[in-house]
């Protein structure tokens, strides 16, 4: 804990996390570029956030409504292929200190990367000693939108946390005398420590942070100063415990079989470079045309400006005063690389990760660590041309960074509300789970549990859903009217062969319907997501008004299951559009469900 506070209140000649007061016109231009881009992740954050928890977030439900938050090893059991206490910590404290409010650990998320920029910013001004007009680089890109499924997605505390740590280490390290600050070495070695408890993004950077933090250690003690003695010793020990928390991570550790191995080298090297150009934002992929898997032109341009950084970084090696400043920087950035390479070993069999928002987070500290090499080491025209170069790139890609992320993000939220509107309409709990499939990881009856635990502990809004009334099914014929844009086989599937595929089924007369149950299996090309709508409006025309149809009631089957559709009006047709090619559809059964009471 003292480590800590010294860490946010470091005594005269530390580093603290409040922004100096701007001597200089440059000083004020940056400033200004902190308090709009703070401002516009704000805003961005408050249009878009939802009540409703999203995807990983009901992996945390029983931390709430069970005994299981009271039991640390809980806390320390695997999701997925990490393990992430720390996250889920202050995830769980967050909801809980805000009444059970599911948007709390976003606007964590959101101060937790002002504190961070805000933090740089200090550091740069202590490395250079004044401003400069580049430095506006640090809150645009540290601040971007382009990460946007971190700001509004609650579980990603597991991202920001990792990366804000990884960023408050670079801040350590970066200034000159590190290594004889007992404080200073003290803090970076919280730091490390804290990443492994983040997952698997914050385990990548554990050895080379690790072994710098060893370096600095043996360095110090080996040295003929005894006043660095004691700094060496707490560099050993910070550097130890951060490498023994990564062995205590992967003892007992299972392997996760889902995820698909890579199906080559390259695949790979492609998916890594890529990473790296993420850094800079969604603009790496929007630059391409859609399906595009080869090295991207912001990810081959990153990579050459990682290796003119290991370039300098290898020269200031040589000077013994700037050598523990270089390491240290290089290990960073060593770290970063083994992050990009991890990640893209583990994820690309799924394809290309570039339109993976939630990634930017992760590869946002490599030019922002590129950048502050630069700053401490390059010299004459060369080493004012990197800085100057980072800050128009980030100039030149903010508004379609920023557009692509409001254009994501509404279509995000959409989903998400769409759960409030329906309580707000009194649609039924089941009917509920079942027409909003892509905002829940597991089966429907998981996802209909997890609602009636919100309902039941009166958490706004599910307190105001409406039970599953009592119903009666009465089975139809699956009679086709018309197919567009498909294939039909002869064991009554459908494989989607255009852009949109549309099968229309007919109602056998024009009725009242509270709902309908579409018995169904359906898969797609590996990779790909299900995206589909089903309708309801007269002769099967597509729906030109609310209430006539609902997004992504399908989704990925391993067998039949039967999903309930909402419909309460007139209907003698059920529509189903598909805009994902080669996905395959066949229909088991339909029924009309009516109420009985």
């Amino acid at each position: 804990m003292l480590a800590l506070r010294r860490l946010l209140l470091p005594p005269p000649g530390g580093i603290r996390p409040r922004l100096p007061l701007p001597a200089t016109p440059a000083g004020r231009v940056v400033l200004l570029v902190y308090v709009a881009s703070a401002a516009l992740l704000l805003s961005f954050v408050a249009r878009h956030v939802s009540r409703v928890p999203f995807n990983d977030e009901y992996g945390n439900f029983h931390f709430f409504f069970g005994t299981a938050c009271w039991r640390p090893a809980m806390y320390w059991g695997q999701h997925n292929e990490h393990r992430i206490p720390l996250p889920r910590v202050v995830y769980v404290a967050a909801v809980r200190l805000t009444g059970l409010d599911f948007r709390a650990p976003v606007f964590v998320n959101a101060a937790l990367l002002g504190f961070a920029a805000a933090y740089l910013l200090r550091v740069v001004h202590r490395v250079r000693g004044r401003f400069s007009y580049s430095d506006a680089f640090i809150p645009l890109t540290v601040l971007g939108l382009g990460g946007w499924e971190n700001l509004i997605w609650g579980f990603q505390l597991q991202f920001v946390l990792s990366t804000t740590f990884i960023l408050g280490f670079l801040g350590q390290v970066v200034v000159p005398g590190f290594v004889a600050s007992t404080p200073r070495v003290a803090a970076a070695g919280v730091l490390l420590t804290l990443m492994p408890l983040c997952g698997a993004n914050g385990v990548a950077v554990v050895p080379a942070l690790g072994l710098y933090l060893l370096y600095v250690g043996g360095r110090n003690i080996l040295s003929a100063d005894r006043t660095l003695l004691r700094p060496g010793i707490v560099a050993v020990l910070g550097g130890v415990a951060g490498l023994a928390l990564l062995a205590a991570y992967f003892h007992d550790l299972r392997k996760v079989g889902h995820h698909p191995p890579p199906p080559n080298p390259e695949a790979v090297v492609y998916a890594a470079v890529n990473f790296l150009g993420l850094g800079m934002g969604p603009v790496t992929h929007l630059l391409h045309s859609p399906g595009y898997d080869r090295v991207t032109a912001v990810g081959a341009g990153v990579l050459g400006l990682v290796a003119v950084t290991g370039v300098l970084l290898g020269r200031a090696v040589r000077g013994p005063g700037d050598r523990p400043r270089a390491v240290g920087i290089g290990c960073v950035l060593g770290g970063l690389i083994c992050l990009a390479g991890g990640l893209a070993y583990g994820r690309a069999g799924y394809g290309n990760i570039m339109g993976a928002s939630r990634y930017i987070t992760l590869a946002m500290p490599i030019p922002i660590t590129a950048y502050f090499a630069w700053v401490s080491f390059g010299q004459g025209r060369g080493g004012r041309v990197v800085p100057v170069a980072l800050f128009a790139a980030s100039l030149l890609f903010l508004v379609p960074n920023t557009r692509y992320a409001f254009q994501a993000g509404l279509f995000h939220a959409a989903r998400l509300k769409k759960v409030e509107f329906e309580i707000k309409d009194g649609v039924p709990l089941g009917f509920i789970a079942d027409g909003n499939r892509t905002i829940h990881p597991g089966p429907p009856d998981w996802f209909r549990s997890s609602l009636g635990h919100l309902r039941d502990a009166g958490v706004k809004p599910f307190a105001a859903v409406r039970p599953d009334p009592p119903l009666a099914t009465d089975p139809v014929p699956v009679r086709v009217l018309r197919v567009e844009g498909m294939t039909a086989a002869e064991d009554g599937s459908f494989r989607v062969t255009g852009d949109l595929g549309t099968v229309v089924f007919a109602i056998p007369c024009r009725r009242h319907v509270f709902g309908l149950a579409l018995t169904y299996e359906a898969e797609v090309e590996h990779g790909r997501a299900l995206l589909s709508m089903t309708s309801w409006d007269f002769d099967g025309h597509a729906p030109p008004r609310d209430g006539r149809g609902v997004l992504d009631q399908l989704m990925v089957t391993d067998g039949p299951v039967t999903t309930r559709i909402f419909v309460d009006r007139e209907v003698d047709t059920l529509r189903i559009d598909i805009a994902t090619f080669g996905t395959k559809v066949r229909i088991h059964g339909l029924a009309i469900l009516s109420r009985t009471d």
